[in-house]
């Protein structure tokens, strides 16, 4: 084997290079992971974590490597790292789908000494992690083993600059391919292609001799990326639909019997998900907007982002109802406008278009996600389902975060609908505490009332159940909050409140048209069912002192 040097490489440019796919492929293992937990911050922290620690192990052992295979070891590592990293997504996808099958339907009876199943599979999607850092961290000491020590500190300060600016790239490179439709598969095959560019561009540049293991390792490489790309977004694909698709369902039977069916196993699964209807998936800067057809079992299509419930077809008129209908029913009141934070599926704005007779006059819907409402008002299951409502001259739709609209905004408002997702992750939970309620309380005319939908029960971070209804409770009377009224609907649970309580003049001055309004509600016959909760100091969820943690979502 020749290891010859003749026409030196281009240091610098091949470490801008590989620093930037360095932090490209941490950036995409972390990405993926987000994907398959409730727990962003936790997983994504420890992954990046992992992923240095495996830099440092690799930068360690590859001062221990022979000088003089310099550019055959680098070689050998840069074919590696295309064919680990064009194949590191897919086994991750494979890992999940593992997952679910087997440890996801123990959620609810094993306990690996206090770690839930999923956390044992982010534990075992850490050895990839490490493996793939390992490698890179060998790049930066091959590609420059044959400088001398004060050669080296001479090239300290230039070295940083170049790896920082790689680094810079990388992160604007996944940035902009997380914003195209492309699997992640897809974008980790690309990564890989120029790793195994640099490979060839080594081979082919210092005359390494072609020996049969040097063309074995590339015909493996090229296999792999070739593979990848032909098979990514069937894989995607085929893990989406496994995680809403193929789970435990039970059917009993007239003699009482319980018969219990699934998940699919084995050879079958790939027959069972190739008949189940694909799953239209959409990446916004935001989040993963997926739309579920119907299968045939769940009776109605659903929408997810990130993966957690939003609605489905078959009920949501229940939720949507309770949301906007009972709240006027609890605390008498006819507005003349209605703020909507969140909600961008159209549907509570839907909802209070049939509420303009009575005297509803001004409609605004604020939701952070652009394509949310896009999706709304283009996908036409979902349009006719909101019936064209965010189109409507009389609903005006804004794209900002909802909790810097409340504290900036002058607007006053009868009515205000808090629409959230649940505060699983960090992001959410600033939209649950007592700053923010308060400003919603100053967005809110006098007698004026909010409505939010929340889990009364939800699991706990060792998989018990806690009563969540007084810690929302709490925390809205801190904020200023009279007249609070936790209640249920059919399938979820809700909190209104008021800015104060309607004195005894108040109700004596309601309108015709409040009554019409009444009886309009009257005759939905809504069903929901109050419920008590015991407002204390010390359950008051803010920002510095929260009492609102560790809700997981049982989905995952």
């Amino acid at each position: 084997m020749s290891s010859a040097t003749a026409n030196p490489l281009p240091k610098n440019l091949l470490l801008f290079i590989v620093s930037t796919l360095s932090i490209s492929y941490e950036l995409l293992i972390a990405k993926t992971l987000v994907t398959f937990t409730d727990n962003v911050p936790l997983w994504k922290s420890i992954t990046i974590a992992v992923y240095i620690a495996g830099l440092g192990w690799g930068t360690f052992r590859a001062f221990q490597l022979p000088h003089g295979r310099r550019i055959e070891n680098l070689f050998r590592v840069e074919l590696a790292l295309s064919t680990l990293g064009a194949m590191v997504v897919p086994v991750l996808l494979f890992g999940h789908i593992w997952y679910r099958i087997t440890l996801y339907p123990l959620a609810d009876f094993i306990d690996f000494f206090g770690l839930r199943p999923l956390d044992v599979f982010c534990i075992l999607a850490q050895f990839p992690t490490l493996l793939l850092g390992y490698l890179s961290g060998h790049e930066l000491p091959l590609i420059d083993a044959e400088s001398s020590e004060k050669e080296k500190l001479k090239k300290v300060s230039r070295w940083l600059v170049t790896m920082n600016l790689g680094a810079l790239t990388g992160t604007l490179l996944l940035t902009a391919l997380f914003k195209t439709q492309l699997s992640l598969a897809t974008c980790g095959m690309f990564l890989a292609s120029v790793n195994a560019l640099l490979a060839l561009y080594i081979w082919k540049t210092t005359k390494l001799s072609s020996t049969w293991p040097r063309l074995a390792g590339a015909a493996l490489c090229f296999s792999v990326l070739v593979s990848v790309g032909v098979f990514s977004e069937r894989l995607t694909q085929f893990s989406a639909q496994n995680f809403f698709y193929n789970h435990i369902s039970w059917r009993v039977h007239p003699d009482s019997t319980v018969e219990m069916t699934g998940p699919q196993k084995g050879l079958g699964l790939i027959d069972f998900l190739l008949k189940k209807p694909e799953i239209l998936r959409i990446r916004s800067d935001y989040q993963i907007i997926e739309w579920v057809p119907d299968d045939g079992s769940t009776g109605g299509h659903r929408l997810y982002l990130n993966r957690h419930f939003q609605l489905s077809t078959q009920d949501e008129a229940n939720y949507h109802q309770a949301m906007t209908l009972a709240p006027l029913s609890q605390h008498g009141l006819q507005p003349r406008s209605a703020l909507i934070l969140g909600g961008g599926d159209g549907l509570l704005a839907r909802d209070l278009l049939k509420l303009r007779p009575f005297g509803l006059q001004k409609i605004k819907l604020v939701e952070l996600d652009e394509m949310v409402l896009h999706f709304a008002k283009t996908h036409p299951p979902l349009k006719e389902l909101n019936e064209a409502a965010l189109e409507s001259p009389h609903v005006e739709t804004v794209s900002a975060d909802a909790f810097l609209y409340a504290r900036l905004s002058k607007e006053k408002w009868d009515f205000i609908l808090l629409d959230f997702p649940y505060p699983y992750s960090t992001d959410v939970f600033k939209l649950y505490t007592k700053e923010f309620y308060g400003q919603i309380f100053e967005r809110l005319n006098p007698g004026g009332v909010v409505v939010l939908d929340f889990p009364f029960e939800a699991r706990a971070s060792k998989g018990g159940k806690r009563d969540l209804r007084s810690i929302i409770c709490s925390t809205l009377q801190a904020a200023g909050f009279q007249n609070i009224i936790p209640y249920r609907g059919k399938e979820e649970s809700f909190v209104s409140a008021q800015r104060f309580t309607h004195s005894a003049q108040a109700e004596s001055e309601k309108t015709t048209s409040t009554s019409a309004l009444e009886s309009y509600i009257e005759e939905k016959n809504l069903f929901f069912r109050r419920e008590a909760c015991t407002p204390t100091k010390e359950l008051v969820n803010n920002i510095f002192r929260p009492t609102l943690f560790a809700i997981q979502d049982p989905t995952f």
